[in-house]
């Protein structure tokens, strides 16, 4: 049964991707609080991609960001749950040598960034 509020996932089996800071406490917006639940799980990884992985295989629900996760969300084989306790996004900057910009696979990544930004 799927949790019905972020407090709930204590009760679940999470896949803990032990590579983040605080691997067995993922945080959660309520309004405008963070706030903090403790998990636990069958399965613990130290790479974001084989949790996602994992959690498709449904060995447990994964907290991870959208872009380890879009192929399966895409296909269906994940849903989004909670969706109101939601993370705000954060902003990302690139920064790199001002000389390296002649770099054509360089050139391409910042071009693609621009233009697929949300």
């Amino acid at each position: 049964m799927e949790p019905s509020t972020a407090g709930e996932l204590s009760e679940h089996n999470c896949v803990i991707d032990s590579s983040i800071r605080k691997p067995g406490r993922w945080r959660y917006y309520e309004g405008e609080l963070e706030k903090h639940v403790n998990v636990m799980g069958q399965v613990e990884v130290n790479y974001g991609n084989i949790a996602a992985d994992y959690s498709a295989d449904a060995l447990g629900i994964a907290f991870l960001p959208d872009f380890l996760v879009r192929r399966y969300l895409n296909t269906g084989k994940l849903i989004p749950i909670l969706e109101s306790f939601q993370m705000p996004s954060a902003p990302v900057s690139l920064v790199y040598p001002a000389n390296r910009i002649k770099n054509p696979a360089l050139s391409e990544l910042v071009r693609y960034l621009i233009n697929n930004a949300p």
